[in-house]
């Protein structure tokens, strides 16, 4: 799912103009702040979870 131009094929059908490239995208100014964009199964579907490091003032 982070791999540049991955799209499934129903995301391909349903929105055929899309580039693939918005969740490495995401990934990677995650990890630029120090922290991590994951994929996570959830019972009502996909969930992404991110996480940042929190800095003291």
């Amino acid at each position: 799912m982070f791999q540049r131009f991955y799209r499934r094929a129903d995301a391909r059908r349903s929105d055929p103009e899309g580039t693939g490239l918005g969740l490495p995208i995401a990934r990677q100014i995650a990890r630029a702040h120090h922290g991590d964009l994951h994929i996570a199964d959830h019972p009502g579907g996909t969930r992404m979870l991110l996480r940042l490091p929190c800095t003291s003032p």
